[in-house]
């Protein structure tokens, strides 16, 4: 998986979050790094923990009319994580679980980022541009 350009939105600490994902996701995707499970499963429990506070934190600063709505999309993620972390506890890995891990982390990539994410990328560059032209004036 490599990041697209057409996913940014336009905040570059959440573009940056979101790239390390999409290179998290690449190396459980490699065949080869099939073993780094436990390693992408750390990373994505930090990652929710990090990335999600920030989006919130702006969110709620902006008050981004959809931000109850996003929320709900993290904590719905936090939930399918810690359901696929306690499988992966009690089972292991074997290729069905990285399958689903992998559709997943994907799924969440292409939506939530593609969509849901950008979405909110445009409502805090116009946020910002409306306080920018308010402190110029």
């Amino acid at each position: 998986m490599e990041w697209r350009d057409d996913l940014e939105t336009g905040i570059s600490v959440v573009d940056e979050q979101h790239k390390e994902l999409f290179r998290q996701a690449d190396i459980l995707l490699d065949r080869n790094n099939a073993a780094r499970v436990n390693d992408t499963l750390k990373f994505l429990e930090d990652y929710v923990v990090k990335h999600f506070g920030t989006e919130e934190l702006m969110q709620n600063t902006t008050k981004y009319p959809r931000r109850d709505e996003h929320k709900k999309m993290h904590d719905d993620f936090i939930v399918t994580f810690g359901n696929l972390k306690q499988e992966f506890l009690n089972s292991g890995s074997d290729m069905l679980f990285i399958i689903k891990m992998t559709k997943i982390v994907v799924d969440w990539l292409n939506t939530h980022i593609g969509i849901h994410d950008k979405d909110f990328g445009v409502f805090f560059k116009t946020c910002w541009q409306l306080g920018q032209e308010e402190r110029d004036a």
